[in-house]
């Protein structure tokens, strides 16, 4: 694998695309599968009972816009992108509270080459 080859696929997936647009397969079917589920990392009761925690969250789901054969890319079958570039599902985690400070959040998307002839 080369850069060059990560640059091409990057052109090939992004150069049209436009992540305000769900991954629809037709006008016709307007639905998108989504898969959520959440790792807790770490949880516990603080001294009034209210359970506190950290957890993962992941989201699968398929847009069609964004597979490539990765014969043609030199063999890549994985990359990472950041989410803002992508569609990505309006799903929103209630009851949930985050520190305004000494907080970190990260997003990270992996892109998976799915062919099919």
């Amino acid at each position: 694998m080369r850069i060059a080859d990560f640059e091409r696929l990057h052109a090939y997936l992004f150069d049209n695309y436009d992540p305000t647009i769900p991954p629809f397969r037709s006008a016709s079917n307007d639905t998108v599968e989504v898969a959520f589920g959440i790792a807790p990392i770490y949880l516990d009761f603080d001294d009034y009972g209210v359970l506190r925690g950290r957890v993962w969250e992941r989201l699968v789901f398929n847009d069609h816009r964004l597979t490539w054969d990765k014969e043609k890319f030199g063999g890549i079958s994985v990359i990472r992108v950041d989410p803002s570039k992508i569609w990505m599902p309006d799903i929103v985690l209630y009851n949930k509270y985050v520190r305004p400070s000494n907080t970190y959040v990260h997003y990270a998307v992996q892109l998976t080459s799915i062919f099919q002839v």
